[in-house]
């Protein structure tokens, strides 16, 4: 399968295209040949999919733990599909309510909260073709601003997810005794 490299695919394998290709596929939505980095890339999505299976496997069942672990998965969805259009990235917005409602289990911390809130400004930009885009870094980077924001926004979720692996299991969590203390 061929990936497509348009200005509002946000995708690894989009990005990458524009990583190689600046503007030459920009305002094209045809397939893009498959290369050797794209190969990479693919195989580096897997492992993703596959390492962020792990991390959720192995984290305790944590009274947050199902929808982190959804967020998680939401999010891995959408970066590492060989094609995912820029309003894809609205599903993402799920996540960022649970994190503002505070239910989502994330640290209150000063990394966890900038990143939050940049990633929460990326994923929210509108994707529009711009002459801005013509540019040889533009068109490499700045197209791309709501993957670099879900990209945080996965570190931010695989970072908690990680540190809760030492956590109190549920039924110490979600006993009545530990929530009347």
């Amino acid at each position: 399968r061929q990936p497509v490299a348009s200005f509002n695919v946000q995708t690894l394998h989009a990005f990458t295209v524009r990583l190689m290709t600046g503007t030459d596929f920009l305002g094209d939505f045809k397939l893009v040949p498959m290369t050797a980095p794209l190969l990479w890339v693919r195989y580096f999505a897997l492992a993703l999919i596959v390492g962020a299976i792990i991390i959720a496997a192995r984290s305790p069942r944590t009274r947050h733990w199902d929808l982190l672990t959804f967020s998680i998965t939401l999010v891995v969805a959408i970066v590492a599909s060989p094609l995912a259009w820029s309003h894809y990235h609205s599903m993402l917005l799920l996540p960022f309510t649970l994190y503002f409602m505070g239910v989502l289990g994330l640290a209150r911390d000063r990394f966890t909260t900038r990143a939050m809130i940049i990633s929460t400004v990326l994923c929210s930009l509108p994707v529009m073709y711009l002459k801005l885009y013509q540019g040889p870094v533009t068109s490499r980077t700045v197209v791309s601003a709501t993957l670099i924001g879900a990209c945080l926004l996965l570190v931010v979720l695989v970072r908690t997810a990680w540190s809760q692996r030492d956590a109190s299991p549920l039924n110490a969590i979600a006993s009545p005794a530990a929530h009347r203390g």
